[in-house]
C-alpha cells in the first residue's frame, strides 16, 4: 500500500510563544505526510506508546495488524485536535522511541522544544509499557551531506533488525554462530574436492575486508539474520572500518524497473539527502569506505553473465540492467575497493564465482548443545516445557530437525502446540518434517480469532478450509513466478487479515520502483510457502497432475558453469513426497473434503518416487536427495527399492543430520551390507552419529582435506558400534598423532576389521607406532595401507615387526619410502621382503 494520503489539519488558533519559534501545531500539518511514512516503519511497540500519549488513561490498544495504516493516518490527524501541550509530549516521545530522518527531527525539535514543563511531564502510569529502547539516530545539527545520509542509514538498518529479530527467541551473537570456511574458494569440478575448510565464528569470519565475501547456508540457516546483524552492529558503532554500509535485498531488488542507476541503487533504503551530488561524489572517490551486503542472491530473479560485465568506467547516473551493476560491483569496474558481502544458497555459489571471490564460507546449524539452549529459552516459564526437551532428546529425528536455525523454532511451535493442553505420546510426534509443518498449519489455525479451534466438532482444517486454499494457491503462484513479496492486491483484505491474525502471513514494508514506501507481506519463511504450495497441488480441484510432476525432480547439489540458475524454492518436492505418507491422509482429507483425488495424487508421487528408485544412473547427489524424498513419504517398500542399492557414494557436498537420517533409513529398509564412501563431503560430528542406528555397513571410507583430529575423534566413537565393518579407511585428511592415538583404541574393539586404510594423513613415526600397537588384537586383519604418512624407514619396521604376528595378515601398503632399498628382515621366525616398485609390499614367507 502506498501512503500517499495527505492529512489536514484544522488550522489552529494563534499560540502565545516566543518571538521567532515555529508553531508546532503548523509544522506537524506541513510535515504529516511524510510522517504518516515515517511512523509506517516504527515498530508496534514505539506505535502503542505514541497513541497513548494521545489519549487518556487507560486508553485501549488499538490492533497495529492488517489495520495499521488506517490507525497510523488516523493517530496523525489526532495531532490537530489534541492542543499543545499533548502533541509536544507527542513530539518528545516521538523523537525518543523512533528513528527519525534528521530534517524532521530538526524541524519537530525546534518547534516543540527539548523541555517539557510540569504538566507536561510523561506520566508513566498513562504509559504501562516497557521503558523507551535506545535511540541511534544522531541528533548532532550538521551541515555535513554525508553525515546526514551515514546517519539516515544508520536509523533504517536499526528499525529494519528491530523488525526482524521480534519473532527471535533470543538474539543473535555472532560469536557463537559457526561458518566452515573454504580456504581456497575455486570451482570444483563435479565429484572433485575443491577446497579445504576450517571452523571459525562469524564474528571472526565477518571481518569485512575490501573484495567480495560470501556467505553461503542452505533455507533457514539463518543468512539473512547473519547480514542484518552484522548491518546493526556498525549502524551502533561497532564496526569502524566504514564510513557508510548498505544492506541490499534480492527480494526487494526483483521489484525495481529493469533498470537502475548506480546512485539508485546506493540510496534505494534511504531518505535521499539534499545534496545528492556530495554524497555520490564521496562515495566514488572513497569506494573502500562503503561496504555493500547484497542479502539472497539465490532469490534473485536474473542469471548475470561475465559477458555483460560493464567494462568501462561507471556513469552513476546512467541505468543500466541491475545483474551488469551486480557483476561490476563484484569484478571491481564499479566502485574498485569498496567491499561487498553477498549471501546465497550453496547451490548458486558457482554462478557467484563468475567474479572474483575472495573469501567463501558456510553457516553451519545448530549442534546438539545449542539445540538445547535454544529450546529451553523458548520453553522458558511455560509448565509443558520439561516435557518437550524430555521428548526432544528422546527423538533422534526431531533433534536432528532442529539443527537448522529456523527449523529448529519451527519445531518449537510445532511442539507447544502438541503438549499446550496435555502430555502428548511419543507415537504422536512428527517423524518428517513434512509433518511438523502440517501440526504447525493446525498451531497457526488454533491462534484464529484467540479462540481454541480445536474444542469445536468440525475439524481444524475443514473450518479454515477456504481460508486455507486460496493461502496455498497464493503460495504456489509465487513460486511459480519467483515470488516471496506479495501486495495488497495478491489477495483479498479478508484473507489477509485472517492469515496475518493467525500468523502465517507478516508485514513486509516494500520500497517500490517509484522510490515510495508500501506495505506487502510475505509468509512467515520461505519453507512455509513451500508447504502450502504443495499442499495446493495435493488437495485442489484446479490443480493438476502435470502441475504436480512437473514439481517432482531430484535436485543435484553438484552444479556446472553450463547449468541455468534453478529457481529458489528447494523442498516442494520433498513436502509432496511427505504429503504421500499415510500419516497425512486424514489432514488432506479435511482439505479436500474427502475427496478422492487426494489418494490419487499420493498415488502418483508414490509412482514418481518408484522411477526414481529403479534408475541406475543416479549421482550420489541425486541418490541422497531420493533418499530425503523416500524418507519424507516413510514408504517402506520404497525405501527397500532405494536401500538394494549395494554402494553409495557422496562427493562434495554437505550433509546433515537430516541427510544422514534419511540415508540411513533407507540402507535400513534394504537389510543387507553396503558400502558407504564420503569424499570431500562437509559434515557435522552430529552427522555420524546417525550412523551408529545403521546396522548394514560393510565399508566405510572418509576421504578430504576437510577432515582432522577432532573428526577422527569423533569417527573413532563410531567404528566400535558397527558391527559388521570389514573395510575402514579415513584418506587424505589432516589426522595427526593425536587423532590416530583415538582411532588406535577404538581399532581395539573392531576385530573383524579386515582391510585398514589410513593412507595421505600426517600420523609420523609416533601416530604410526600408535596403529601398530593395536593391529595385533584385530585377528580378522588382512592388509593395512599407510603411504604417504610422513614416516621413517624405522618407523615402517616398528610396524612390520608388529604385522608379521597377526596369523591372518597379507599385505602392507607402504608409498613413498625415502629409503627405497630392498630389505631382508628376519622376525617372529619369519622372514620378510620389502621392496621398492610403485608401492611397498611386504610378503611374509618361511
Amino acid at each position: 500500500m502506498i501512503l500517499t494520503t495527505v492529512l489536514c489539519f484544522a488550522a489552529p488558533a494563534p499560540m502565545e510563544e516566543e518571538a521567532g519559534k515555529p508553531d508546532l501545531l503548523s509544522v506537524l500539518a506541513q510535515v504529516a505526510p511524510e510522517l504518516v511514512d515515517v511512523l509506517h516503519r516504527q515498530s508496534d511497540d514505539a506505535l502503542e506508546r505514541l497513541f497513548r500519549s494521545l489519549g487518556p488513561p487507560g486508553t485501549i490498544s488499538w490492533g497495529w495488524g492488517v489495520q495499521r495504516s488506517e490507525h497510523i493516518r488516523h493517530m496523525v490527524e489526532l495531532l490537530g485536535s489534541a492542543g499543545s501541550a499533548k502533541c509536544m509530549q507527542f513530539v518528545h516521545i516521538l523523537t525518543m522511541i523512533c528513528n527519525l530522518p534528521l530534517h524532521l527531527e530538526s524541524q519537530l525539535v525546534s518547534a516543540a522544544g527539548y523541555e517539557l514543563s510540569g504538566e507536561q511531564q510523561l506520566d508513566e502510569q498513562d504509559l504501562p509499557l516497557p521503558p523507551p529502547k535506545r535511540k541511534y539516530s544522531l541528533r548532532v545539527m550538521t551541515t555535513d551531506p554525508v553525515q546526514h545520509f551515514e546517519a539516515s542509514i544508520k536509523a533504517s538498518l536499526l528499525r529494519r533488525y528491530e523488525q526482524l529479530c521480534r519473532g527471535l527467541v533470543r538474539p543473535v551473537q555472532l560469536a557463537d554462530v559457526r561458518v566452515a570456511v573454504r580456504r581456497t574458494p575455486g570451482r570444483p569440478r563435479e565429484g572433485e574436492e575443491g577446497s579445504t575448510e576450517h571452523i571459525t565464528t562469524a564474528e571472526s569470519f565477518l571481518r569485512l575486508r575490501p573484495g567480495v565475501t560470501v556467505l553461503l547456508g542452505p533455507a533457514g540457516s539463518g543468512k539473512t539474520v547473519v547480514a542484518h546483524c552484522v548491518a546493526c552492529r556498525w549502524a551502533q558503532g561497532q564496526v569502524s572500518s566504514f564510513r557508510l554500509l548498505l544492506l541490499l535485498e534480492f527480494r526487494q531488488l526483483n521489484m525495481v524497473a529493469e533498470c537502475i542507476s548506480l546512485w539508485d541503487l546506493l540510496s534505494r533504503h534511504s531518505p535521499c539527502p539534499e545534496d545528492e551530488e556530495a554524497v555520490l561524489t564521496f562515495i566514488l572517490a572513497h569506494p573502500e569506505q562503503v561496504c555493500l551486503i547484497f542479502d539472497g542472491y539465490d532469490e534473485f530473479h536474473t542469471k548475470f553473465s561475465p559477458l555483460g560485465a560493464h567494462k568501462g568506467p561507471c556513469e552513476p547516473r546512467l541505468p543500466r540492467p541491475l545483474a551488469e551493476l551486480f557483476l561490476g560491483l563484484c569484478s571491481g569496474t564499479i566502485l574498485p575497493g569498496c567491499s561487498l558481502l553477498v549471501t546465497c544458497r550453496v547451490r548458486d555459489l558457482l554462478n557467484l564465482t563468475d567474479s572474483t571471490v575472495d573469501c567463501v564460507g558456510e553457516l553451519l546449524g545448530f549442534d546438539k548443545p545449542q539445540v538445547v539452549e535454544y529450546v529451553e529459552q523458548y520453553f522458558q516459564g511455560k509448565g509443558h516445557g520439561k516435557w518437550v526437551m524430555r521428548h526432544l532428546l528422546e527423538s533422534r529425528h526431531l533433534l536432528n530437525m532442529c539443527s537448522i536455525p529456523a527449523l529448529c523454532h519451527i519445531c518449537c511451535i510445532c511442539l507447544d502446540h502438541l503438549f499446550s493442553r496435555e502430555p502428548c505420546s511419543a507415537a504422536l510426534l512428527p517423524a518428517t518434517i513434512t509433518q511438523v509443518y502440517v501440526h504447525i498449519l493446525r498451531a497457526f489455525l488454533n491462534q484464529c480469532n484467540g479462540r481454541k479451534a480445536e474444542d469445536r466438532v468440525t475439524p481444524l482444517l475443514r473450518t479454515y478450509q477456504a481460508e486455507v486454499k486460496e493461502l496455498s494457491h497464493l503460495a504456489l503462484r509465487g513460486l511459480d513466478d519467483d515470488t516471496i513479496i506479495f501486495c495488497d492486491d495478491d489477495l483479498r483484505q479478508e484473507v489477509r487479515a485472517f492469515a496475518t491474525s493467525t500468523g502465517l502471513l507478516c508485514s513486509q514494508e516494500l520500497w517500490l520502483p517509484d522510490g515510495s514506501f508500501g506495505e506487502g507481506c510475505t509468509f512467515i519463511h520461505l519453507t512455509m510457502q513451500e508447504f502450502l504450495g504443495a499442499l495446493y497441488l495435493m488437495t485442489s480441484e484446479s490443480a493438476t497432475e502435470a502441475q504436480l510432476r512437473k514439481k517432482l525432480n531430484l535436485k543435484s547439489r553438484w552444479t556446472t558453469k553450463s547449468d541455468p540458475k534453478s529457481v529458489f524454492t528447494d523442498s516442494v518436492h520433498l513436502y509432496l513426497c511427505g504429503l504421500a505418507a499415510s500419516a497425512c491422509t486424514p489432514y488432506l482429507m479435511q482439505l479436500a473434503s474427502g475427496d478422492s483425488r487426494v489418494r490419487q495424487r499420493q498415488a502418483a508421487v508414490l509412482k514418481v518416487l518408484q522411477q526414481f528408485a529403479g534408475s541406475t544412473s543416479l549421482t550420489g547427489p541425486k541418490v541422497l536427495e531420493l533418499c530425503r524424498c523416500v524418507y519424507e513419504s516413510q514408504d517402506e517398500q520404497l525405501a527397500r527399492s532405494v536401500g538394494l542399492r549395494c554402494h553409495f557414494e557422496l562427493r562434495n557436498i554437505s550433509l546433515t543430520p537430516v541427510d544422514m537420517e534419511a540415508l540411513v533409513f533407507v540402507i535400513s529398509a534394504g537389510r543387507q551390507n553396503v558400502v558407504i564412501d564420503f569424499g570431500g563431503c562437509s559434515m557435522e560430528l552430529e552427522c555420524l552419529e546417525v550412523l551408529v542406528t545403521c546396522q548394514h555397513i560393510s565399508c566405510l571410507t572418509f576421504r578430504s582435506r576437510k577432515y582432522d583430529d577432532k573428526f577422527a575423534e569423533a569417527v573413532a566413537a563410531v567404528l566400535p558400534r558397527l558391527p559388521n565393518l570389514r573395510r575402514f579407511a579415513f584418506i587424505g585428511g589432516n589426522m595427526t598423532e593425536a587423532g590416530a592415538a583415538k582411532l588406535a583404541r577404538a581399532l581395539e574393539s573392531c576385530p573383524r576389521i579386515a582391510e585398514l586404510n589410513l593412507s595421505d594423513n600426517i600420523l609420523g613415526d609416533q601416530g604410526l607406532q600408535d596403529i601398530a600397537e593395536v593391529l595385533p588384537k584385530m585377528a580378522g586383519l588382512t592388509t593395512v595401507h599407510l603411504g604417504k604418512n610422513n614416516v621413517s624407514l624405522d618407523g615402517v619396521l616398528t610396524m612390520v615387526e608388529k604385522l608379521v604376528t597377526c596369523p591372518t595378515f597379507q599385505k602392507l601398503h607402504m608409498d613413498d619410502l625415502k629409503d627405497t632399498r630392498e630389505i631382508h628382515v628376519l622376525l617372529s621366525h619369519r622372514w620378510v621382503l620389502l621392496t621398492h616398485t610403485n608401492t611397498y609390499m611386504l610378503h611374509t614367507y618361511h
